[in-house]
């Protein structure tokens, strides 16, 4: 069960009265269609600044613009950047079916570079010039954690966070912008506890953990999770987000004599966990958390040696290409300038859906705090591109969009759902 979390008071913040345009040219846009984009948008934002359009932030008769930090470049660009071109491309295509309450959508995306202080620059210019009505989709546990606050002082609507720390949505009262989007750290690991004692009972169990928000909050649901009656915790091994090499936590964790190890890490350590499991010749049951859950960690680690390993997961798996959605979400990519499809294209336009959705809710009152009420009323709503059975569902008590999971293996080079959906709706 998830915990209540307490009613949110009224918006602290009132809405900004500034008015003003503003439209600058920035060297971390990628792209010819970024930059055709930033041509047209200088058009519209002229003639905004001319008609006078109110003191909504963000908002002309013809635009609604949102913005998003994220790495763009550094050594994190490749694994995220398909998220903000997933949902670049997924807005174009809205914009050409006529745009939502009649305005077209200007996603501004600002680098971050992976990096706390420059994701606060990146955002503040975002709501301090670009006035943006919103921040959509922030990525990354430590580089949002520098400017959640910042957003709610200013009353800036922060939707759908892209991490799963715990603290996006656990109070709603002090930070009652913020809304986090996948299911936290701290739930997926209960889930992963719970299927290990009832599925693995009498196992010796070793976790592998980034020492961030990251990992510790995963171990702490692990913990929750776990009957101590079934399962022993024998070794927990942490390492930094700036380590190279994990040879020695992997050995640390044979030695304790961990049969299954849960590892909440990003895929590069994933995959050096389990290449260098089998090069040790050890063969624990491996569970990944469901960042790793992409078709990419085959690319990584040969399918013989991926097989059987178990990840959480709540999207349609991007290679079933029969599935309908899936086959929308192809063509809706190759047609606006998409990445190539990948859970990271499915997350970034199951993320873009729910935002056009709590946009088109508040055609009648489009404002900041409409917006977060909007969200808060979410009940039901499923992105085409979730599993079937997983839905979004938000309150003002309850700030996490997705809360619930599946489980999935690794079968012959690609990734199988099976079992039960779990929800803590």
């Amino acid at each position: 069960m998830k915990i209540p979390a307490p009613q949110p008071a009224r918006f602290p913040n009132q809405l900004s009265t500034e008015k003003g345009c503003s439209a600058d040219a920035d060297a971390s846009r990628r792209g010819a269609r970024r930059l055709l984009k930033l041509v047209a948008l200088l058009a519209g934002l002229t003639a905004a600044c001319v008609g006078n359009q109110g003191d909504v932030p963000g908002v002309t008769d013809s635009t609604i613009v949102l913005g998003q930090h994220t790495p763009l470049s550094g050594g994190f660009a490749a694994v995220y950047e398909p998220i903000a071109s997933a949902q670049e491309a997924y807005f174009d295509y809205v914009n050409s079916q006529g745009g939502v309450c009649g305005r077209r959508i200007d996603l501004r995306v600002e680098d971050d570079f992976y990096d706390p202080a420059r994701a606060l620059d990146a955002t503040k210019k975002l709501v301090e010039r670009d006035k943006v009505l919103a921040i959509v989709g922030g990525l990354g546990t430590a580089s949002h954690s520098a400017v959640y606050e910042y957003l709610n002082e200013k009353g800036v609507p922060d939707l759908f966070v892209s991490s799963g720390a715990r603290k996006w949505g656990s109070d709603p009262e002090r930070f009652p912008y913020t809304i986090g989007f996948i299911i936290d750290y701290t739930s997926e690991g209960a889930i992963i506890g719970k299927y290990i004692s009832t599925h693995l009972p009498g196992q010796q169990v070793g976790v592998l953990y980034q020492n961030d928000d990251f990992g510790r909050d995963g171990i702490a649901g692990l913990k929750a999770g776990l009957d101590p009656e079934k399962n022993d915790l024998v070794s927990e091994q942490s390492y930094e987000s700036s380590d190279t090499d994990i040879r020695s936590q992997v050995l640390n964790l044979r030695t304790a004599g961990a049969e299954v190890v849960v590892a909440y890490s990003l895929p590069g350590f994933s995959t050096q966990l389990i290449s260098g499991a089998s090069r040790l010749g050890w063969e624990p049951q491996i569970i990944l958390s469901y960042v790793n859950t992409d078709p990419v960690m085959f690319k990584y680690v040969p399918p013989q040696v991926m097989e059987g390993v178990l990840a959480t997961g709540y999207l349609i798996p991007p290679d079933r290409t029969a599935d309908a959605a899936i086959a929308r979400h192809r063509q809706i990519m190759a047609d606006h300038d998409g990445p190539q499809p990948s859970n990271y294209s499915l997350y970034g336009q199951a993320l873009a859906e729910t935002v056009v959705k709590v946009l088109g809710d508040t055609c009648d009152d489009l404002s900041r705090e409409s917006l977060v009420r909007a969200a808060e009323s979410l009940r039901g709503f499923h992105p085409s591109v979730l599993l079937e059975g997983i839905d979004v569902n938000l309150s003002p008590s309850d700030h996490y969009a997705v809360q619930a999971l599946q489980m999935h293996r690794a079968v012959s080079g690609r990734w199988e759902p099976f079992g039960d959906i779990v929800s803590l709706d």
